[in-house]
């Protein structure tokens, strides 16, 4: 997750920092963007998961003209006000911030203010980003949970589909006479590559060769998973601490209501 937070107090910054941090049971895909003026984040700005943003910067309020600025390049951007600054709800219901907050405010509403925030942006990535399966004609576009696993494959990749992707997409091959499905999609997109996309929906390494979606494993046995479409994976013992680790930080995750 991409978090932008933009405020001239840099101790304020720390200190909400530290309290996304409290309020996240997964924090190892959170990457902090500090901007200290409007002027630095629209110099720097980029496709943020959200942004958090103070109102009153360098003796102005130019919170909310900035993000008037920010909807002109990205209409989508979720924007939540946390500010000292107590200002009027008609002048601010304009730019539609998810979110408002005074810095002052009680704890309990707070943690309360910013784990909403932070389930808004969540549910909006999983429900928006694609993944790219780049072929040698042509390029699928699916969502992460739309795919099973990636194995290495030549100098690229097999995409592993749900069965219901691939019939959407065409790509199902059916052999009945050993009742098996085939969903794999070949793509020129190296498994490093898709991990690097895909690390933050739950994706982990089972073996070198090949990555897992957390999400479609039906079966977790001592050293290996069974995925979706009953295909067992083995897992390799110089993974196996990683994946335990991160296999339980993603149900840790999914209980929280984060993935």
């Amino acid at each position: 997750m991409e978090i932008a937070i933009c405020d001239d107090c840099i101790s304020d910054i720390q200190e909400l920092k530290r309290l996304i941090l409290e309020n996240m049971a997964c924090s190892d895909d959170v990457h902090f963007s500090e901007f200290h003026s409007g002027r630095e984040l629209m110099d720097g700005f980029r496709k943020f998961s959200i942004i958090f943003m103070d109102i009153y910067m360098e003796g102005k309020k130019e919170g909310v003209e900035l993000v008037r600025q920010i909807r002109k390049r990205d209409p989508n951007a979720l924007v939540a006000f946390y500010t000292a600054y107590d200002y009027p709800a008609s002048g601010i219901m304009d730019v539609q911030p998810i979110a408002y907050l005074l810095k002052d405010s009680e704890p309990k509403y707070v943690r309360h203010w910013i784990q909403q925030s932070l389930k808004k942006a969540r549910k909006r990535e999983t429900e928006t980003e694609n993944v790219a399966i780049a072929l040698s004609s042509a390029t699928y576009m699916v969502r992460p949970s739309d795919i099973v696993f990636i194995s290495i494959h030549e100098k690229g990749s097999l995409v592993h589909l749900t069965r219901e992707k691939a019939k959407e997409l065409g790509v199902l091959k059916e052999r009945a006479e050993w009742k098996e499905v085939e969903t794999a999609v070949k793509s020129r997109i190296k498994l490093e590559e898709y991990y690097r996309q895909l690390k933050g929906y739950g994706f982990i390494y089972a073996k070198v060769s090949y990555i897992i979606n957390a999400k479609r494993v039906l079966f977790r046995g001592r050293d290996s998973v069974t995925m979706e479409g009953n295909i067992e994976l083995g897992i390799s013992r110089n993974k196996k601490k990683k994946f335990d680790e991160q296999f339980a930080m993603y149900w840790a995750c999914q209980e929280e209501g984060e993935f």
